[in-house]
């Protein structure tokens, strides 16, 4: 067996979609083995993809250690979701950057539009749907293009031959609609994970996706043009931060929500948070800063059979933050294991099992 060390690099994602065909597994706690002490987040890596682990870990810069037996931590498969990233017709920008970055480090995904989302049974092709900031409001995302008297097609033809290739549509006005909302719905009552960034992060609480999750107004004069600001790591032990160590990080401010979370939602699925205020502000132009203070910048909530993962961060900001994309690869990595036990019971549990000194 093979520990690959995390140190954070966003290539242990690579790594993972390169053994597709391996068993492997991820640590859920530092472990010491091999007289080496490994972080939170380490792939277990069967001896049988030796072949190909070790010179695809020399390339992409990660450290192999050769384990003599399987290491005494908790672990669980390291996921291969089938991903899907969804686009609107009128903001493709964002979307954009966040195709180029998962086809940098080779993350397989399918581009979908409103086409594809009307057509329904999403949870039958994808395990994960990521929704990229592109509009500046939830309803944006539902109405998309508004509607003309004549058909604005983007289609391939004899005069345009290259259009259509990365999506086709008779039609791109109109947006998906109500019925593209419930297909939202049914893709997450279904056991789909669905992760949104930024500024989409309101279409879930708007349309009441996440019920237990509102928005609130901010005052008079905010005014948040994508300033780099800090945020705190509350659950720094969930799978969305493995391979960080500090619990301070330096994030994009996406002019996401300011979520407020109803009294009937567990505090504990909220992951990270925004001190807020003028000193948290790092870089770049924010007015109004403590309309952020305490507010989640990272939540994870369960809905019916799947789940909701909501960052107003937006982790992936062209090719500049490469610091925050562990989050969203994480999340990927880790579908299946983002939900928070409570609080207490890791303290509790530690307490028990604790060897005596």
């Amino acid at each position: 067996m093979y520990a690959v060390d995390d140190h954070g690099s966003p290539n242990m994602v690579t790594l993972r979609y390169a053994l597709k065909n391996a068993a492997i597994r991820i640590a859920e706690k530092a472990f010491t083995a091999e007289h080496h002490s490994f972080a939170a987040g380490t792939f277990l890596i069967p001896s049988t993809a030796a072949d190909t682990l070790k010179p695809m870990a020399q390339k992409l810069g990660l450290d192999v250690v050769g384990l003599s037996r399987q290491p005494d931590v908790a672990a669980h498969p390291a996921a291969l979701p089938r991903v899907a990233v969804s686009s609107t017709w009128s903001g493709t920008q964002n979307v954009g950057w966040v195709r180029y970055t998962f086809d940098q480090y080779q993350v397989p995904y399918d581009l979908i539009f409103k086409e594809r989302v009307l057509k329904g049974d999403l949870a039958r092709d994808y395990e994960v749907i990521v929704i990229p900031t592109q509009v500046r409001s939830a309803t944006q995302l539902v109405t998309g293009i508004p509607k003309q008297e004549m058909l604005l097609a983007y289609e391939r033809t004899a005069r345009f031959q290259f259009l259509g290739d990365y999506g086709s549509s008779p039609d791109i006005t109109g947006g998906m609609g109500g019925l593209g909302v419930a297909a939202f719905q049914r893709f997450v009552d279904d056991g789909g994970t669905l992760v949104t960034l930024g500024a989409s992060s309101l279409f879930p609480p708007t349309f009441g996706i996440t019920p237990s999750i509102d928005m609130s107004t901010p005052q008079d004069k905010f005014y948040a043009p994508g300033p780099l600001v800090e945020a705190d790591i509350i659950r720094p032990e969930n799978p969305i931060f493995y391979g960080y160590t500090d619990k301070t990080l330096a994030v994009r401010y996406a002019n996401g929500p300011l979520f407020q979370l109803s009294d009937s939602m567990d505090k504990n699925n909220v992951l990270m948070r925004f001190p807020g205020g003028e000193k948290s502000v790092l870089s770049g132009l924010f007015n109004g800063a403590d309309n952020i203070k305490d507010r989640a910048a990272i939540v994870v909530t369960p809905e019916g059979k799947g789940e909701v993962v909501l960052f107003a961060t937006n982790p992936i900001w062209r090719w500049q933050n490469l610091g925050e994309y562990r989050m969203l690869f994480n999340a990927l990595m880790n579908y299946r294991n983002l939900q928070p036990a409570p609080m207490t019971e890791p303290a509790q549990t530690e307490k028990k099992t604790a060897p005596a000194e």
